[in-house]
């Protein structure tokens, strides 16, 4: 079966010039357009952003984001595939290892989907109070989420025990939000937490792996495929998670007018 560059490159002559200008971008720098959106895409491309869909879908994709999401796998297997691993002995070993890195990051971030990220971004906009869960490994991304939206000006607090967050979890109304991050998703304490916070009526995200039991306990799930651990996978998915805590804190910053949390704290 032909790959998706493959299938571009056999089919290039037959295009329009206008959509032969967005294959060639993709053919020439697919790492790069796998992070795009379409109008970025098309803009770079000097076309429109019809024209970028119906590339897409002449390749059998019902959208950009499902061409996408194909490209960014296919690049992540290409990267995972036997001719791709290298030793020190090779020369541009560090460089082959960032691009590997960043392709694999870029596959997982296009399992994220933007429209419950900008509900998450719109639900944190409005907070009275925000929360931050996390237990052993994730418990040191909770409290790195709390100092950046700290600096957001967002009134937040960070809990790292099962104890603490069983006893805050009587203590939220409609206005509060809890942001709860477990990287597998398989923390049975805080997903109870998390659906008794949510019978009382306050918001919950999660950003944990999707169809996970701390995922389905939350209101909102921010999640990431699920890939067989390995640590290199699990070294992308983690990486991949705190992306996902600095564009929300970006985001949400940007949402309440408070500026950029990660300027350096002014004494």
């Amino acid at each position: 079966m032909s790959t998706i560059l493959e299938t571009i490159s056999a089919g290039l002559d037959g295009y329009s010039r206008s959509t032969q200008a967005v294959a060639r971008i993709v053919l020439d720098q697919p790492t790069r357009v796998i992070s795009m959106s379409i109008v970025e895409l098309a803009k770079l491309a000097d076309v429109s952003d019809p024209t970028v869909l119906r590339f897409s879908r002449k390749l059998g994709f019902s959208g950009y984001k499902d061409f996408k999401r194909a490209l960014a796998g296919e690049l992540s297997a290409r990267a995972s595939s036997p001719d791709a691993t290298f030793s020190l002995e090779d020369a541009g070993y560090l460089s082959r290892i960032v691009d590997s890195y960043t392709t694999h990051l870029a596959d997982m971030m296009s399992s994220v989907d933007e429209d419950t990220f900008t509900q998450a971004v719109e639900v944190l906009r409005g907070a009275n109070k925000v929360e931050f869960w996390g237990q052993c490994t994730s418990s040191t991304l909770a409290q790195d989420a709390y100092d950046k939206f700290f600096r957001a000006g967002v009134a937040c607090i960070v809990s790292d025990g099962p104890d603490q967050q069983r006893l805050y979890s009587r203590d939220f109304g409609p206005d509060d939000v809890i942001i709860a991050i477990s990287h597998l998703g398989h923390n049975e304490d805080i997903a109870r937490s998390l659906t008794q916070v949510g019978a009382l009526g306050a918001h919950t995200i999660s950003i944990a792996t999707e169809g996970s039991i701390v995922a389905q306990a939350s209101t909102i799930s921010i999640t990431t495929k699920a890939v067989e651990q390995t640590p290199f996978s699990e070294m992308i998915m983690k990486a991949t998670h705190v992306f996902i805590v600095d564009a929300l804190a970006l985001a949400t910053a940007e949402a309440k007018g408070a500026g950029d949390p990660f300027a350096a704290t002014k004494l």
